[in-house]
């Protein structure tokens, strides 16, 4: 699910090619999904009515850690999961 919420929004919001990538530690696993889009997502409160607007809000609460950093080509949005 969270890939899933990740990756939608990357596909509904960014521009140019999209690149997923995932790494595992000894404790965790961390997933990034890169676009060139240089807007960085903010989580929000969607209301009642609407279709979206509450993917990263339930990354947010989900995963480990959550987070998004621009890039010289857009920006990563990532997640971690602890093992």
């Amino acid at each position: 699910m969270l890939l899933y919420e990740v990756l939608t929004n990357a596909v509904q919001h960014a521009h140019g090619p999209l690149g997923v990538h995932a790494s595992r530690t000894g404790t965790g696993i961390t997933v990034e999904v890169s676009d060139r889009s240089p807007h960085l997502p903010q989580p929000r409160r969607a209301a009642q009515d609407e279709e979206s607007g509450r993917g990263l809000l339930l990354v947010r609460a989900f995963a480990d850690d959550w987070g998004v950093r621009p890039t010289d080509q857009g920006k990563t949005n990532w997640f971690s999961l602890k093992l």
